[in-house]
């Protein structure tokens, strides 16, 4: 979750930001947090959304579930909060990872038959001057596929949500006003480009993702795939 550093005032005329160096106190969100975490709990039991097993049958029972409640409240809870990343490109490099990005790569397919499907991947315990080094893997191509549904998104549901004066519905007014309110000193220089950039031609020019835009036409989309060769045209592979 990325939350800006302040907010405009109810009537749009005048930014609020929030103070230099600070944002959030980190005692006061981890108890929020512990009795948000437990409320949503409490609810999951009673509406018998909870599996116990194993070690765990005991807490079935309403009284000795309420004792497990009642020892959390009695422990300190840590919420871990980062310090905001310098400029938006690292931001953006960071998230876009996530967000912009397939399971995998057509690149990274080596081969594929009925049975097998072989891709390259990092080895991250074998390392070469700090580098993992890149390997073969082959899976069962059932094995293959499983993995790469555990990425697609249940339907209905999106990678990138907006919320208050960055939705949808009013994202463009009120960034607006926004820009024109926040001092020009106080925006970073990488800041100021990505707002004048496209989202999708600053995350490649961030590396985040390749160049999209067909070299023809200029105006589709381009993802290559593969080659079809010319006839006549004979491959050495």
């Amino acid at each position: 979750m990325i939350i800006p550093g302040g907010g405009l005032t109810e009537d749009g005329t005048a930014w609020i930001p929030c103070d230099q160096g600070f944002f959030l106190n980190v005692r006061a969100l981890s108890k929020v947090f512990r009795a948000k975490f437990t409320k949503l709990l409490r609810k999951a039991f009673s509406d018998n959304k909870l599996t116990f097993l194993d070690v765990n049958q005991h807490l079935s029972r309403i009284a000795e579930f309420q004792d497990l409640i009642d020892l959390t409240f009695k422990q300190e809870w840590n919420v871990y909060a980062k310090k905001p990343f310098r400029q938006v490109i690292h931001v953006l490099k960071y998230l876009g990872g996530y967000t912009h990005r397939i399971a995998i790569s057509n690149h990274r397919l080596v081969s594929f038959d009925d049975k097998t499907v072989k891709f390259m991947v990092r080895d991250k315990k074998d390392k070469h001057e700090g580098k993992s080094k890149s390997k073969i893997l082959s899976l069962p191509t059932r094995e293959f596929m499983r993995r790469f549904l555990m990425h697609v998104l249940p339907r209905g549901l999106v990678r990138i949500r907006h919320y208050g004066f960055l939705g949808s519905s009013s994202k463009k007014k009120s960034l607006a006003a926004a820009r024109s309110l926040i001092p020009k000193h106080s925006l970073a220089d990488a800041e100021s480009k990505a707002a004048e950039d496209g989202i999708a031609e600053f995350l490649a020019k961030a590396g985040v993702i390749g160049e999209q835009q067909c070299p023809h036409c200029k105006n589709g989309r381009l993802v290559k795939i593969d080659i079809i060769p010319r006839p006549g045209w004979q491959s050495t592979g």
